[in-house]
């Protein structure tokens, strides 16, 4: 995780590990240090300006929680248009009403629970979903799935997605071969619901929400180790990700490092002895 993330405790430095398995999602990059509270009302104010729809494709579990805190903070400011905000996923609004019930898995006050959720209309059934999207006047949607490969946000790109005056602002990662990535890398058009649709719409990135620590933060994190581990596997990322992390760990922890390969079985050390489980790309164990 993060270093420093917006809703929960840091990352916790486990004193010593025989054998360790780390993702290196952004093992080969740092994120952006700019103000991600600041990105987010550029964003929204660049497209309330236009009489926009700003569409944020939204993983339901933390990301949508950040983003609804990010906009209390903007509400609270007044430094928002008065324009409707919707989460428009059900499994995020279970995930949003778990964090609210549960405040010793966060860090937020009361206070600040309270005025996440004034900002915020939770949409779980489907008949309020088709009502908000056949609604053509300026609003904030946060909707499943993040990656764009399925879920209520496709209605409402099908929806949106062709008129220049929109927004659609992605929030995460975007796997290779995804709709998000295809978005991100500029595609002019995108196919979903069996044909093909022109993105006329302006599409902007916030890269600073991830909660995968970047090169520098998983290294701050393994420096936190009283005794380096015996073995580490890297076993999430993309190729060219997992070996510079592979690298960096080499060479300035001087510790033994490989990258997994699917289904190929790794022996494991652990305390002078050796097993033979089976570590794969897939599975993770």
């Amino acid at each position: 995780g993060r270093k420093h993330p917006l809703l929960l405790d840091a990352p916790e430095h486990p004193p010593r590990a025989d054998v360790l398995v780390i993702e290196s999602t952004y093992g080969d990059r740092l994120h952006s240090e700019t103000d991600t509270l600041e990105e987010l009302h550029g964003v929204i104010w660049e497209t309330y300006r236009k009489g926009g729809i700003l569409i944020i494709p939204t993983f339901a579990v933390e990301r949508a929680q950040e983003l609804i805190f990010l906009l209390s903070q903007l509400r609270e400011q007044d430094r928002l248009p008065g324009i409707p905000i919707y989460l428009d996923s059900p499994m995020g609004v279970s995930a949003t009403d778990v964090m609210m019930d549960m405040p010793q898995w966060h860090r937020l006050s009361k206070d600040t629970i309270r005025a996440m959720d004034s900002t915020v209309h939770l949409i779980t059934d489907a008949q309020t979903s088709r009502s908000i999207v056949d609604d053509p006047h300026p609003k904030i949607v946060l909707a499943g799935s993040g990656m764009v490969t399925g879920g209520r946000v496709l209605h409402y790109l099908d929806r949106y997605i062709g008129q220049a005056r929109n927004t659609i602002l992605l929030v995460g990662f975007q796997a290779e071969g995804t709709r998000g990535r295809a978005l991100e890398e500029g595609t002019t058009e995108l196919k979903f619901f069996g044909h093909y649709h022109p993105v006329k719409a302006a599409v902007k990135m916030i890269t600073s929400l991830s909660a995968h620590a970047d090169q520098h933060e998983i290294l701050h994190w393994l420096q936190g180790f009283e005794e380096p581990p015996s073995q580490v596997f890297i076993n999430h990322g993309n190729p060219h990700a997992s070996d510079a992390l592979r690298v960096k760990i080499q060479d300035e922890l001087g510790w033994p490092c490989q990258v997994v390969e699917p289904n190929v079985a790794y022996p494991i050390e652990h305390h002078g002895s050796t097993t033979q489980p089976t570590l794969s790309q897939e599975t993770g164990h």
